[in-house]
Order: structure tokens, then C-alpha cells, then sequence
């Protein structure tokens, strides 16, 4: 089961996030920071792409500042860069010298980048299906008898989906429609290319899926560290924490659930997680210092920052 949803597994969050209208993005907490969001810092280091030089330019242009004064206040964070949770020390060291208008000019630029970022997803989405099933991964481990098999499978399942996208486009279904229709979508196709893998692909695919979780957890664990250094968290402030995304993480997983068996509508779903979001923002409230809740934020800003540089580096010099 694990190893079959390997291949449609960035497809489905993507539906989600566009048919939410964004929501999703909005969905982190401090916790998040250790675990869904850590999805973007995890294996998007941005030493890993830029120097230190380079970043603290960046932030200048973002913040009407100089580079050389953020590149001298970001010098102490040399010997940490490319390791994970490098994001949280540079916040932390934001929040600290940058002027609560540069603040309000970073978290502004943040903003239109994450909804720039939404529209782009959908298009990244239209991309995702004009791919021929010889470039997907699961092409990788199939034998000479099975892909023309596949192709056929991509094929008829990629048309289907693009029907669907052209009716909400034409407004001829409703957004709620849509999902739901993907959503059988999504589970036929499942079924039809479990039945096409063997035992023994499947293992294969399954195992695959686990050693990349293990590699996720591990960066997790460094990138929570860190948040927890940079934060400068009390135990009681971390357990509080975890508390909240454990609890957050369950209800959401039911919301899905109570949406995919049809118990909520997607307008009944949305307004569920909007009161999700307030009440996390109520408890961080209670739970974080002043200055430990707008560290957080920076924190977030320079993720989306450096998501939406990460995409554009590469596809310039990529």
C-alpha cells in the first residue's frame, strides 16, 4: 500500500493546496517548523545553493539594508551553513538587529512571494500531467512488458484529469466536484497500478519510501534542534508545542477524512481549518515571549524566501 502511492503522492498535495486556495501554505505552527514544513528547508539548505554572501544580499534587497552589515551580522553562522535548521539561527539573529520596519518589509515581501508561489503551483500542476510516463519514477523499476502497459495507464488517467481541469476551468463543476472526482480518480488508478506491479516492485518501491523517511526524521530531528537552540525554548514551551502540532496534525487528518467520505463540504472543510489556524495563533500567542513568536515568523518568511529562490536559482541555472 506504502509503495503504491509513491508516484502520486505530490500530485494529491498539490489538488489540496489549489483547491483550498492556498490554505495549506498558511498551515504552520512553531512545531510545523520540525515537521511539514521542515519539507521545504529539509532538502532545500540554502547553503546548498548560495554562499552566506550571497543570502545576506538577498535579505538586504528584501529589507533596505546593507549587505555588508547583515553579511558581518550573519558571519557567526559560518560554520553551520549547509546543515539543517541554518534558517532559525539566521531568524534569530534577524529578529535581533534588523528594525521593526525592515521586520514588516521582510514579512511583506514573504507574503506576495507565497501567493505568487500559489499561482505557480498551478501550473506546476498542469506540467506534473504533461509529463510521458518513461519520465515518472515508478518507470524506473517496470520491466520491457509492463511500460507499454503503463504508458497506456498514464495516458488514459492523464487525459481524464485534464477533462476534469478543463471543466473547472469552464466553470461546468464546482471546485468541490472536482476534488471529489479527482479523488476517485486517484484511488482507480492506485487499484489499476497495484495490479500491474509485482510483490516484489512493490517491496521495492516500499523500501524506497522508508529510506527516504528515515533521511526525513533524521534532518527533522536537526532542523527541531535547532528551532529549539535559536528559540531558546524552556521543556515546558517545547511539550507545549509538540502538544499542539500532535493535536492539530490528528484533527486535520480527520477533517480530510470527514471530506473524502463526503461528512463536510470543501466550504465546511476550509472554514474547519481557518479555526484550526486561529486557535494555533492563540497558542502561540500564550505559549511564545514577544520575541520568540516574531523569530518564528521571520523564520517562516526566509523559508518561503528561499523556496521561491531555490525554484527560480534552478531554472535559471539549473
Amino acid at each position: 500500500m506504502k509503495g503504491k502511492t509513491y508516484l502520486i503522492r505530490a500530485l494529491w498535495s498539490s489538488l489540496f493546496f489549489i483547491l483550498l486556495g492556498g490554505s495549506l501554505i498558511a498551515c504552520e505552527t512553531v512545531t510545523s517548523a520540525t515537521h511539514e514544513e521542515t519539507t521545504t528547508e529539509e532538502n532545500n539548505t540554502p547553503a546548498t545553493l548560495i554562499s552566506l554572501q550571497e543570502m545576506a544580499s538577498a535579505i538586504a534587497s528584501d529589507v533596505d539594508a546593507s549587505p555588508q552589515d547583515l553579511q558581518d551580522a550573519l558571519s557567526d553562522h559560518q560554520p553551520r551553513w549547509g546543515q539543517p535548521g541554518i534558517l532559525w539561527y539566521v531568524a534569530a539573529t534577524l529578529q535581533e538587529r534588523l528594525t521593526p520596519e525592515q521586520k514588516e518589509r521582510l514579512l511583506r515581501r514573504a507574503r506576495r512571494l507565497a501567493q505568487k508561489a500559489q499561482r505557480e503551483r498551478r501550473a506546476q500542476l498542469r506540467k506534473f500531467f504533461s509529463r510521458p510516463a518513461h519520465r515518472l519514477p515508478v518507470w524506473r523499476i517496470l520491466t520491457d512488458d509492463q511500460r507499454p502497459a503503463f504508458r497506456e495507464l498514464w495516458q488514459r488517467y492523464r487525459q481524464a484529469f485534464r477533462t476534469l481541469a478543463e471543466q473547472l476551468r469552464t466553470e461546468a463543476i464546482s471546485r468541490e466536484e472536482f476534488l471529489r472526482q479527482a479523488l476517485a480518480l486517484r484511488e482507480a488508478f492506485r487499484e489499476e497500478l497495484d495490479n500491474l506491479l509485482t510483490d516484489e516492485q512493490k517491496q521495492r518501491l516500499e523500501e524506497r519510501r522508508d529510506a527516504r523517511q528515515e533521511r526525513r526524521e533524521e534532518r527533522m530531528d536537526a532542523i527541531r534542534d535547532a528551532m529549539i537552540e535559536a528559540l531558546g525554548l524552556t521543556p515546558e514551551q517545547v511539550e507545549a508545542l509538540e502538544s499542539l502540532h500532535e493535536t492539530q496534525k490528528e484533527t486535520r487528518r480527520e477533517l480530510f477524512e470527514q471530506f473524502k467520505n463526503g461528512d463536510l463540504t470543501l466550504e465546511q472543510l476550509k472554514e474547519a481549518l481557518q479555526a484550526l489556524r486561529e486557535q494555533r495563533q492563540q497558542t502561540l500567542e500564550e505559549v511564545l515571549t514577544p520575541e520568540q513568536l516574531e523569530t518564528f515568523k521571520i523564520h517562516r518568511a526566509l523559508v518561503i524566501r528561499f523556496q521561491y529562490f531555490r525554484k527560480h536559482h534552478r531554472r535559471h541555472h539549473g
